[in-house]
């Protein structure tokens, strides 16, 4: 049905894996890759963290050889107070048979949803929301996508727009997607935040 794709890094513990061994995923694991800046303008604070992260999301994405792939970061952890399988079983619902590139499974605690003001739909139980505007409504620690959806991403990887992985998807108008009304999964930063923490 759809390949289960977990980024891992050397310097911290694959804490997902574990949850996700009856999947058979595939594990990439990024490297501390150079990075030089297209140019100049509009530096932000970390941006070699911020690099590093979405190159390892374009790797991942690039190991697809299936329609539709779960992708997953290393401190991604299922929520087992909720039904999480259900979600994701819903989340692949949506980019195969709703038109949707991306559903994402993680909401960003600091952002906004979509449900304030977005469209409300339902997948066998699952409460989706597809928003209206652009905003910083999640992250991307787990989210379902489809080969459309893949390509898209991949066209930006020349870095060059020089924005972070999460803001890409959600703020750029490019990607049709839709936000779970609740979160599955935990984003675990006992191991540290890659992006923190990150080597030049």
């Amino acid at each position: 049905m759809y390949n289960t794709i977990i980024l891992t890094n050397t310097h911290r513990d694959p804490l997902a894996v574990p949850h996700f061994k009856h999947k058979n995923p595939i594990i990439f694991t990024s490297d501390d890759w150079e990075y030089n800046p297209p140019d100049n303008n509009f530096p932000h604070g970390n941006e070699i963290g911020h690099y590093r992260a979405f190159r390892s999301h374009c790797e991942g994405l690039k190991m697809m050889n299936k329609p539709v792939a779960l992708i997953l970061e290393d401190d991604c952890i299922p929520d087992y107070t909720k039904d999480w399988q259900a979600a994701i079983d819903s989340a692949y619902k949506v980019v195969t048979d709703y038109d949707y590139d991306v559903a994402c499974l993680y909401l960003n605690p600091d952002g906004q949803h979509p449900r304030t003001d977005g469209n409300h739909f339902v997948v066998d139980g699952i409460d989706w929301y597809s928003p209206s505007r652009i905003g910083w409504y999640v992250g991307l620690t787990c989210y379902m996508i489809n080969s459309n959806g893949a390509k898209k991403f991949l066209d930006g990887e020349d870095f060059s727009h020089r924005i972070p992985d999460d803001l890409y998807f959600w703020q750029t108008g490019i990607f049709k997607y839709a936000v779970s009304d609740q979160t599955y999964f935990i984003h675990d930063r006992s191991q540290g935040s890659l992006i923190d923490n990150a080597k030049i």
